[in-house]
C-alpha cells in the first residue's frame, strides 16, 4: 500500500540542508561518543559507533550522504532529534534501481501525528 497524507504544524528538522546536517551532527557526536564511555558496550557496537564518529569528525557528511552516520545509529539519531524538540525530519533518500532517484523523505516520529488522506494499492 502507499499512504497519502498529510502533516500539519509540527516542528520538522530539515536534513534537505547542508548547514543543518552539521548542525544536528555536532551534537549527535557528543551523543556517541558518551554512549562510547559505556563499560559494557558490546565490540561490534562500539564499532559502528567510532565509524559515525569519524565520519562527522571527517567533516565530509551532508544532506546528501545523512546515512554514513545515521545508518546503522538510526533509533539513537531519531532519539537526539526528539530530545531537541523535534517531531520529524525531512530527507534525502537514494533511489534502488534504476527506476527511482534521489527524493524527499518525511519521518515522523508520532505516527498519530499524519493524516491519511487516500489509500492506494500497489499491483
Amino acid at each position: 500500500m502507499i499512504y497519502e497524507s498529510s502533516v500539519e504544524n509540527m516542528k520538522l528538522l530539515d536534513l534537505r540542508k547542508d548547514e543543518n546536517v552539521k548542525k544536528v551532527l555536532d551534537g549527535f557526536k557528543q551523543v556517541l561518543i558518551e554512549k562510547l564511555k559505556e563499560p559494557d558496550l558490546e565490540w561490534n557496537v562500539q564499532g559502528v559507533l567510532q565509524k559515525a564518529v569519524e565520519a562527522i569528525t571527517s567533516g565530509k557528511v551532508g544532506s546528501g550522504n545523512l546515512r554514513e552516520v545515521t545508518f546503522s545509529t538510526g533509533q539513537m539519531f531519531s532519539d537526539y532529534c526528539k530530545s531537541l524538540g523535534y517531531e520529524g525530519l525531512m530527507t534525502f533518500e537514494g533511489g534502488e534501481g534504476d527506476d527511482v532517484s534521489n527524493h524527499d523523505t518525511y519521518l515522523i516520529f508520532d505516527p498519530e501525528k499524519a493524516k491519511i488522506n487516500q489509500e492506494h494499492k500497489v499491483l
